[in-house]
């Protein structure tokens, strides 16, 4: 397991001026995979343990680290959460408002200001509840279809490299140690 520090993104903000923009985007790609490991490592302790006293845990990861869209990462990261989101937030917001992407979205406000009542928790809601409103909107249009195998491979292969950059993005951003980290952090990405 990581050191407790190696799980916050003050790192990256560090970066500014210490090895320039390359070593910043590594540092964001390094910083998501530490927390990840982290997680599902926690998680199938728990899983074991709980086989110790016959007692059966469901998985809370399936391999997020290979989906080509924010909505399989999610359908794949920390999935009792999501069970969570969809059945206390998201179904109850769809059946007042009949609108799916306004609740996708109004249920990840929530759950950043759950996870930490911050302004980078409340950007970071903001940001997957819009990517998840824009994708369920774009599917729905049929943006995402192709009759080309050539084509679909393409979009898989954007969609991966989108999905795992904007999470790492989006949670080394939140996880900045001060009020000032997300900034620097930003700064570390494009001006060095």
């Amino acid at each position: 397991m990581a050191s407790p520090t190696a799980a916050r993104g003050g790192v990256l903000a560090a970066l500014t001026g210490a090895g320039g923009r390359a070593l910043a985007w590594l540092e964001m790609y390094r910083h998501f995979l530490v927390l990840y490991l982290d997680f599902t490592g926690y998680s199938d302790i728990a899983i074991g343990s709980g086989l110790l006293f016959g007692i059966r845990i469901p998985e809370n990861f399936r391999w997020p680290l290979v989906s080509t869209s924010i909505q399989e990462f999610w359908q794949r990261w920390h999935l009792s959460l999501g069970a969570f989101i969809g059945t206390y937030l998201f179904k109850p917001i769809v059946r007042q408002t009949g609108k799916p992407a306004l609740g996708i979205f109004l249920a990840f406000l929530f759950v950043g200001l759950w996870h930490n009542v911050s302004i980078p928790y409340l950007i970071w809601g903001f940001g997957h509840g819009a990517a998840l409103a824009i994708t369920m909107m774009l599917r729905k249009a049929g943006a995402f279809k192709t009759t080309s195998a050539l084509a679909a491979r393409a979009m898989q292969l954007g969609g991966w490299l989108f999905t795992i950059s904007f999470v790492s993005f989006m949670s080394s951003f939140a996880n900045q140690g001060s009020l000032e980290g997300p900034v620097l952090f930003i700064r570390s990405l494009i001006l060095n």
